[in-house]
């Protein structure tokens, strides 16, 4: 059965205004009995948001533009987060202006989770065919030629060492932050980050803008591939080429097949060349 936003909103004694364009998938502008306004987003694992949380504040105590998780809950079986609204909007196009901020916040997420690990391994055994997620399933049907790379490449990797104590969002790209008058005030969607390298963060951000043109500028996106991948060893650019490659399959090939073609290309012209 579907869970509808507004009766879990309801049940929490919230007032839902609307949805949030422009940027974080399946979040919705709500408002507490005090008039605060606030984000409300059902997620689907409850360990996962309050992790991802957990390190947002994290972030959030070095002076890093994070929202405030006001709440990580369970409304009967079904998870949700409550965070604090933040100002600006999503920009249109990312400029370099916009690039170097954002590029500049990634080392506040070094050390910040030192009692994480395994980070390294989830993805060298993701390449394999050999975690939960993201699978093979789904993309080897479109793909099964980048999926053989991939599990070779899985195996070329293994027992690569890199960084496991940084914060890592995960999802770091270009729809996933908020500016006003050309300042960065807000990086959001943080449920799913955790502990790892955060070097993976930079390049997510320089590979989303090279993919997506229309959304950056030609120099913003030389300027975020220049600065993610500069100084980066050649397999920890492999490994994070190699799992956004997957990572993309699975997902477009799953939820939204129209898009395969674009996807396609970019792992062949932007991803595949980092391992090939």
């Amino acid at each position: 059965m579907t869970v509808r936003v507004e009766d879990v909103a309801h049940e929490l004694e919230l007032v839902v205004v609307g949805s949030c364009t422009g940027g974080e998938f399946g979040a919705t502008h709500v408002r507490d009995a005090d008039g605060r306004d606030l984000v409300f987003k059902l997620v689907h694992d409850l360990a996962w948001a309050t992790r991802g949380a957990g390190v947002a504040g994290r972030v959030r105590a070095r002076g890093y533009p994070a929202p405030e998780y006001v709440a990580v809950g369970e409304a009967g079986e079904q998870p949700y987060t409550v965070q604090q609204w933040m100002p600006g909007a999503v920009p249109d196009v990312m400029t370099v202006e916009y690039v170097d901020q954002l590029l500049d916040l990634v080392p506040l997420h070094a050390g910040v989770v030192p009692e994480g690990d395994g980070w390294v391994d989830e993805f060298v055994t993701g390449l394999r065919g050999e975690a939960a997620w993201p699978t093979h399933d789904a993309a080897r049907d479109v793909a099964p030629a980048i999926v053989d790379e991939l599990v070779a490449l899985g195996k070329r990797l293994e027992g690569l060492s890199l960084p496991e104590h940084d914060a890592v969002h995960g999802d770091f790209h270009h729809r996933n932050y908020l500016a006003l008058d050309g300042r960065v005030t807000a990086v959001f969607d943080w449920e799913g980050a955790r502990n790892g390298d955060c070097r993976f963060d930079g390049f997510v951000l320089a590979a989303w803008s090279r993919g997506v043109p229309h959304q950056s500028t030609p120099e913003a996106a030389a300027r975020a591939w220049d600065r993610a991948t500069s100084g980066v060893e050649p397999d920890a650019l492999a490994l994070y080429a190699g799992h956004l490659a997957l990572r993309n399959l699975d997902f477009y090939a799953r939820h939204n097949p129209s898009a395969l073609p674009w996807c396609l290309d970019t792992i062949e012209e932007i991803l595949a060349p980092c391992w090939r």
